[in-house]
């Protein structure tokens, strides 16, 4: 059988963009690790009780291959989290490296952070919210070359009170398909 001229052609990135990611994950890396535990959120385009093979369950662990952007503040990720798509609380252990990127203050407070590409996650938990139109999952994030630590327990999620409303949608930067990588 021989290969056509098609079968030869690869898909190359443009050189700027293999500059910039790898600019990207040298500043991730010269970042100090946290000191304390932290939350943030995320969103995900997709419905994650909908994933092509089924549904995650306590115990999965997911990677996310694009750098993955999040929120300081739930109020934000929940502005954005809509139908067909699911809010994340990340739990970040200390260690953990991330890069601010920008904050906002005031009553629109929003604040987005860098974690690296290939960050894996292991979901804690998968809750629905009466009222609530996306699933609400939480993960802890899974530090590169540490064992895997025991899982969280019961873990509270808190929502705001209905007469509190989340600050106004504020544009995020996607730089995949955003979608996670179920690695079972």
């Amino acid at each position: 059988m021989t290969a056509s001229p098609s079968d030869d052609r690869r898909i190359s990135a443009p050189p700027e963009l293999l500059r910039a990611i790898t600019a990207l994950d040298g500043a991730l890396a010269k970042q100090p690790p946290i000191e304390e535990p932290m939350e943030l959120w995320r969103v995900w385009a997709t419905d994650v009780r909908r994933l092509p093979g089924g549904g995650l369950f306590v115990g999965d662990v997911l990677r996310d291959l694009g750098f993955c952007d999040c929120s300081l503040f739930q109020g934000h990720a929940m502005s954005v989290a809509t139908a067909g798509r699911t809010l994340v609380r990340i739990l970040v252990p200390v260690g953990a490296r991330m890069m601010p990127l920008w904050w906002t203050g005031g009553p629109d407070a929003a604040g987005l952070v860098f974690l690296a590409r290939g960050t894996r996650f292991r979901v804690e938990g998968l809750d629905e919210v009466d009222g609530w139109d996306a699933p609400v999952l939480t993960v802890l994030m899974l530090l590169p070359g540490v064992p895997d630590p025991d899982p969280v327990g019961d873990v509270a999620l808190s929502l705001p009170r209905e007469d509190d409303p989340p600050p106004a949608q504020i544009a995020r930067v996607v730089w995949s398909a955003d979608e996670p990588d179920v690695l079972r």
